[in-house]
C-alpha cells in the first residue's frame, strides 16, 4: 500500500532505544526495512523527541539502517534537498 499510494514508512529513533518500551523494535524495523528495500519504498527517520535534547537525534535510526545495509537513496531525509522536494510537492 505504501508504494502504491507513494507513502513513506517511518523509522522512529525513540522506539529503537535500548531501554525503550517497544519490545523487539529493532527486529521489527529490520524486517520492514528489508521489505522497503525490495519494493523500493522510501522511508523517513524521525527523532520522535520527547525532550528538547533529543530533537534531531537519529543515532538509533542510523545504527539500524547501517545494520540493514539500507540504501541511502531510499531515505528521504538523508539530505535537506530531497526532504524539501518531497514535502513541498
Amino acid at each position: 500500500a505504501a508504494k502504491y499510494y507513494d507513502k513513506l514508512i517511518e523509522v522512529n529513533n525513540t522506539s529503537l532505544k535500548t531501554n525503550g518500551f517497544r519490545q523487539n523494535a529493532k527486529d521489527e524495523i529490520l524486517r520492514y526495512l528489508e521489505i522497503c528495500e525490495k519494493e523500493q519504498v522510501k522511508i523517513i527517520c524521525n527523532s520522535d523527541a520527547h525532550f528538547a535534547y533529543d530533537v534531531g537525534n537519529f543515532i538509533n535510526c542510523e545504527a539500524v539502517l547501517e545494520a540493514a545495509g539500507f540504501p541511502e537513496h531510499l531515505v528521504i531525509n538523508h539530505s535537506s534537498e530531497e526532504y524539501l522536494a518531497r514535502v513541498t510537492s
